[in-house]
């Protein structure tokens, strides 16, 4: 009896683990969107508001979030990994010591050439006065003396399923307005 008990255990182990093994693997998640946040001066608190836009994101579970206080000097390998850069950085006042360098301004210039993602996050639309090629980029620009403008003019598209209050996909909005 008691090798007949451990037979049928053993039947049932083996069954078991050819039960697993044919089971299907579970569809694999999406990659994540690898975001980095560049931080570390701004005329605003950024050291309240970066951990609240990283937890923002990372808590959609759709991104995976790294924060860079110390921007001076980063280069193409700095950015290689990245999907998007969130700015929350302000150089307050257009301060040379707070400027990147141009090594790092033409790899941020690049990474956006090369079709990667750059979101301007509020104040940061203040930084770097008289880079042109940022305000191209950034798109929207604020300026002492002259408030916020918007630095061209751009069309909006929508990707995806359209909210019933959605307006043609095709408006244009000129310089200026918002």
């Amino acid at each position: 009896m008691k090798k007949a008990l451990i037979g049928l255990a053993s039947f049932v182990c083996v069954l078991g683990i050819r039960a697993d093994a044919q089971q299907p693997a579970a569809p694999a998640a999406p990659a994540k969107i690898q975001v980095l946040i560049i931080t570390g001066q701004n005329g605003h608190n950024w050291k309240g508001v970066t951990p609240l836009l990283r937890k923002d994101l990372e808590d959609t579970d759709k991104f995976e979030v790294r924060v860079t206080e110390e921007f001076r000097g980063a280069g193409p390998e700095t950015l290689a990994p990245y999907d998007v850069v969130v700015l929350n950085y302000q150089d307050r006042g257009n301060r040379p010591e707070l400027r990147w360098g141009a090594r790092a301004d033409n790899a941020l210039l690049d990474f956006v050439r090369a079709g990667k993602g750059l979101v301007v996050y509020h104040f940061s639309m203040a930084a770097f006065d008289g880079w042109t090629e940022y305000e191209k980029i950034s798109a929207a620009n604020w300026r002492p003396n002259f408030g916020h403008h918007c630095s061209s003019q751009f069309r909006r598209r929508h990707q995806g399923p359209r909210p019933p209050d959605y307006q043609r996909a095709e408006t244009l909005v000129p310089a200026g307005e918002r």
